[in-house]
């Protein structure tokens, strides 16, 4: 994980100069992007959607956009964007517990996240989303 890690570093360097690494980009890392997409989505084709969706941002993002440190942190998160906004297309409201629901300990994505990335990333999700997925449940809870 680490040399994949190395390599995406290596590669948004390249782009930040200028060099195409498009291909390098998709053949390096469609299957964890997707991997992400579909662990948050449920669905293939809408997996498939913000696959495509978070490759082209990459590749017409403007340079200083681009995340000089922690890029698979990065990688991680314009793709849970994106899949927040696939979910967003189809219905109106996204609570927090669907999607940060994770299938295993051993699953490619929680080696991608390390912990503290993974806790940073939780901190900064909206408190009212988080009250209101609380409400829900005991609402239900209730019923």
């Amino acid at each position: 994980m680490e040399k994949s890690k190395k390599k995406l570093h290596e590669l948004i360097q390249k782009q930040m100069q200028g060099e195409e690494v498009g291909e390098q980009l998709y053949e390096g890392y469609h299957q964890l992007i997707y991997q992400i997409a579909f662990s948050i989505l449920k669905n293939k084709e809408n997996a498939e959607d913000v696959m495509q969706n978070v490759f082209a941002k990459l590749m017409t993002i403007p340079k200083e956009k681009l995340p000089t440190k922690y890029e698979m942190s990065w990688l991680y998160s314009v793709t849970k964007n994106e899949a927040i906004n696939e979910i967003r297309k189809h219905k109106k409201e996204v609570c927090v517990d669907e999607i940060y629901e994770f299938v295993g300990e051993d699953t490619n994505i929680c080696e991608v996240i390390e912990k503290e990335d993974y806790q940073r990333l939780i901190r900064r999700i909206n408190k009212r989303r988080t009250r209101d997925c609380i409400v829900k449940s005991i609402v239900k809870t209730k019923l």
